[in-house]
Formats: structure tokens, sequence, C-alpha cells
């Protein structure tokens, strides 16, 4: 039956029956400083284990005096390593240990920093009507331990903001992407986010999707008949019939405004007659509005008559769309 290999620890090494670290990193450092890290070294046999070390050979590094360690079975040997950098350059060193005639290195790195961030790989946005406006969140993070600034190039129909700023080290910050399409197409869009010291030298790309859908109302409603276009013109009219009408009575009819696309159609309701008469007859208080995708509402026109008579007539607007709503009633005295 064959044996169970035991798993060694994240980052460590087993050479010869000594478990030990793989490397050494010195990370954020400036010059000047004076850094001390340790190699531990664990005999993991039932043997006793002697070693021999070589210390770095650059002067940037520095450890004990050479000597002979002696490790019996589970026992440890902490090795000091100190790393004295004086520019801001690449430091590559290496301690070499000897044991029952063969060596190992362990390597000492002194990293300069990079400069490193995260993005999402696509920004999917679905579906959005002509005109109206998706928006998303995500984050942006810094991902080094540098202050790093940052431009994001978005052409439209996609834009996000804020499109520029700086990142703190290892921090986040939210995204706020938006897709406002102008026509009914698929939409793909590289979105690069710049960043770095030098004039924005480094990026990364981000995916932008989208599809643009044009909205389609349909208007319904008790008292109300459809009329064709006047003059064979592109708008649709349709006729709200208050029936007879009393003086001084108030009357409501109710809009229906059907949805009958998959993405929320903006509307906005226009009431010319209302600019310049204060005794307007007709009242519509909702002015603007959503019917999110494949939904209803409901718009309430009311008639409040005292003696003078009034014809006016409402537009209602989605997207590229007009539909005009002409008043009708009887009058009785």
């Amino acid at each position: 039956m064959p044996g169970i290999k035991a798993q060694l620890p994240y980052g460590k090494v087993n050479h010869f029956g000594i478990e030990v670290t793989d490397n050494i990193t010195w990370r954020g450092w400036e010059p000047g400083c004076e850094v001390t890290k340790t190699i531990v070294l664990k005999n993991v046999c039932v043997k006793t284990k002697k070693l021999r070390f070589k210390s770095p050979q650059t002067r940037f590094f520095a450890t004990l005096y050479p000597q002979t360690i002696v490790l019996s079975a589970g026992t440890s040997f902490t090795l000091p390593v100190t790393f004295r950098p004086l520019e801001k350059v690449l430091y590559k060193d290496k301690v070499e240990f000897i044991t029952d005639g063969s060596s190992f290195r362990i390597p000492l790195d002194g990293l300069l920093p990079e400069l490193d961030i995260s993005v999402p790989q696509t920004v999917n946005f679905g579906m959005c009507a002509v005109a109206d406006v998706v928006q998303l969140t995500f984050e942006l993070e810094n991902r080094c331990e540098v202050l790093t600034p940052f431009r994001v190039e978005a052409k439209e129909p996609f834009a996000v903001e804020p499109f520029e700023g700086l990142l703190d080290p290892f921090s986040k910050i939210t995204i706020l992407a938006s897709f406002r399409p102008k026509n009914a197409l698929v939409y793909v869009g590289d979105i690069q986010f710049r960043y770095g010291k030098d004039g924005y030298d480094q990026s990364r790309i981000s995916i932008f999707e989208g599809i643009g859908k044009y909205p389609h109302l349909v208007v319904s409603g008790s008292g109300i008949s459809q009329a064709e276009g006047r003059n064979g013109g592109q708008e649709l009219e349709t006729v709200i019939n208050f029936d007879t009408v009393s003086v001084g009575q108030s009357v409501q009819k109710w809009i229906e405004l059907t949805n009958m696309a998959p993405v929320n159609a903006p509307f906005q309701i226009d009431h010319p007659a209302s600019r310049g008469r204060v005794d307007t007859v007709f009242r519509c208080v909702q002015k603007q509005g959503i019917v999110p995708a494949n939904s209803v509402i409901r718009v309430p026109v009311s008639m409040l008559f005292y003696c003078r008579l009034s014809l006016p007539f409402f537009k209602t607007e989605a997207g590229f769309n007009q539909v005009l709503f002409f008043i009708c009633f009887h009058l009785s005295l």
C-alpha cells in the first residue's frame, strides 16, 4: 500500500529532509532603510542533520558569520538576514546551505514597487431603451503599495464616473458606468483603464456590452378612441372623450400606457394649452415617468369646467414616438 505524502505548508519546500521557506522577499522599502527577515530551517527527518551555510555575496544583504548548524529530529534553527538598500534598484542575492554533500539555495529579492490595478473583464448592461440610460457599479482596485493615478477612456454610448483619480495603496473605489444607446443596435466597446506615474504608460482593458431597443408604448383606457394621424403625419393621435359634463363638475379619466418592449420606456407629457391659459379646463398632473418593461401604468387626466370653452390637447413622447391626446366633451348647462 503506497505511503501518504505529507503536504507542505504554503511557501515551504523540502530540501533533503530540511523544511524551509522557498524565498525571502522585501517589498515597500526605501533607500537607506534596514529591514531584517528570517530563514527558518526545520528538520523533518528522524535523523540528526548538520548544515553549513554561505553568506550572501553582496554587501546589501547580511547574516550571521558562517557556522555549522546541528538540527535534531523535529528541531528548528532561525537565521536572520538583514537588507540594507542604498538606491532605488532591484537587488538579488542568495544564501546557500550545504548538507550531506548536497546543497540548496534560498533566493533573496529586494523588489521594486510594481503598479497593478484590477478591473472587471466584462461589464454587461443588458438591454436599454434608446435615449434612456442603464447604470451599473463595479470596483477598481489598487493591488500595489504605491499611490496610483488612473484615467479611463470610454467612448459613447458608454461612460464612467469618475473617469480619473488617485488610488491609495491596496484600496478600492466604486466606478459608476453608464450605457445610453442612440440606436437599436448591439454595442461592444473596449474601455481602457490607463494608470502609471509616467504619463499613464500602463493599461487594463474591460469590455462593455449593451443592447439598444426602441420603446413601444400602447395607449388605452376608458373613453379613449384611436384616430388617424392628421395630414398623413407620423404622430399617432388618441381621443379622450369625457362625454357630457355639467358646469362646475369635475371629471377624471385614466390613460393606460402599456409598455410592450423588454426595456423601460421613459415618457414625457406636454400640455401646450396650459402654458398661456390660467383657467385651463383640462389638467394632467403627471408630466413624466417611466413605464417598466412589459408593464402598465395609469396616468390621470381631469376636467373641471366653469364657463370658458377649452379644446386643448396633450402630447406624450416616448423615445422617438409621439402620441397626441385630443379632448372631447359635451357641455351640459
